[in-house]
């Protein structure tokens, strides 16, 4: 009876000692995230005090000169053309938008607009855009969670940023929400829906090849379908306003070369390590691997694919090996983030390695390190490792045997 008394005594402390060691962990996370709020509300207030009142300081501001250029029967690409619009509007420096003409449908409103009213006008679409975003996100997840989803929208650095300076990464984000929510009932509003994607479509190769082995392996022909329709709409809104702006926009990427330009991602950094930085090509290497990777992926979870579960893996994959990117793009990955949080959720797993990386992101851009710079280069694969980190099977604890028992 003693030797029982004495066992049931020694478990109460370990449990005791593992629910305060818990309440430590989740008291250290909640402040963290407070911290994190915090954090977005100093750069909220600076960057509408600094921004706001000045709209050519904005990335906005490429989206309206080129929707002004375009509107008014000129070349929408034209460095120069975009410069002088820009210049009136109060920019500092020249930026002439890279994206294919598929963008001109979404743009093309801020042409009839001068830049103070279609930079409210954009705002207002970027938040309504974010809001939908997180109605879909939590009835996709836990909806008891809305509020908490919303908070961790508003702290994680690309979405925040996204909206700040007025970047498509919240369209991106609508997108890829829409289609989790529609594959499976509605597949041919499931592929409409997809078209914000390809107005950036390097983000989304690896994801790309696997959804068109999915179509063909489900027959689920009409996401096809859909995403086609929506793409020939585009093209022919692009063409209705400039016939020739295909070609204008193959000319600007032939001279400019993207990948040249001045992105910090892992491609780009990995590209000046191996000392090939005067070869575009290099960059494109994590991409490949990242495409044939997302094939075996594929093949070996072909019979129970979730795109919730494994779609999000392919997601974060596919941006983290992008050949360029912003960190504004990484506002299409919070569902993967999501995703992420509710397995860890599940499992038991603390949340406080994300809420350190949301918070240190922050913090860098209090600091004052922008989008580019290469002090940033961490967030994607970050965000990856969280998501490793919450899906990770728990180790199988073997049964004792019976010589151990004895």
């Amino acid at each position: 009876m003693t030797e029982d008394r004495n066992a049931n005594v020694q478990e109460a402390i370990v449990s005791s000692d593992q629910r305060s060691r818990i309440n430590v962990w989740k008291i250290l996370t909640a402040a963290v995230f407070a911290a994190s709020f915090l954090l977005s509300l100093m750069l909220g207030s600076v960057a509408v005090a600094a921004s706001y009142g000045h709209d050519g300081t904005r990335d906005f501001i490429e989206y309206w000169a080129a929707a002004q250029q375009l509107v008014h029967g000129h070349n929408p690409y034209d460095p120069a053309g975009s410069w002088k619009l820009e210049q009136a509007a109060g920019s500092r420096f020249p930026v002439v938008m890279m994206n294919p003409p598929l963008i001109m449908c979404l743009i093309a409103p801020l042409g009839f607009l001068d830049n103070v009213n279609a930079a409210r006008f954009w705002l207002m679409l970027q938040l309504l855009c974010f809001g939908a975003s997180v109605w879909i996100i939590c009835n996709l997840f836990r909806k008891q969670a809305a509020l908490f989803i919303l908070f961790l929208g508003f702290c994680f650095a690309p979405v925040h940023i996204c909206i700040l300076i007025g970047q498509i990464g919240i369209f991106l984000l609508l997108g890829i929400a829409l289609f989790l929510a529609l594959h499976e009932k509605r597949p041919f509003l499931a592929g409409v829906v997809l078209l914000p994607c390809a107005m950036k479509p390097h983000l989304f190769l690896p994801f790309g090849i696997v959804l068109l082995f999915w179509i063909i392996g489900r027959r689920s022909y009409r996401i096809l379908a859909g995403f086609l329709v929506s793409l020939v709409l585009a093209v022919g809104v692009a063409y209705w306003f400039d016939p020739k702006v295909w070609a204008q926009w193959s000319e600007y990427v032939r001279v400019t070369q993207p990948a040249n330009s001045p992105t910090w991602n892992l491609s780009r950094v990995g590209r000046i390590m191996v000392g090939f930085d005067n070869h575009a090509w290099v960059q494109f290497m994590p991409v490949l691997a990242a495409s044939v990777w997302a094939c075996w992926y594929f093949w070996n979870h072909r019979d129970r694919w979730n795109w919730l579960k494994q779609g999000s893996l392919l997601l974060l994959v596919s941006v983290v090996c992008a050949p360029y990117s912003w960190l504004t793009d990484e506002a299409l990955l919070l569902p993967c983030l999501i995703a992420g949080i509710e397995e860890a959720q599940d499992s038991g797993r603390t949340l406080l390695p994300l809420a350190l990386a949301m918070a240190v992101a922050l913090f860098q851009f209090v600091r004052g390190d922008w989008i580019q710079t290469p002090a940033l280069v961490w967030t994607a694969p970050a965000w990856l490792a969280f998501y490793l980190y919450a899906t990770r099977k728990p180790k199988e604890i073997s049964a004792p045997t019976a010589e151990a028992q004895a």
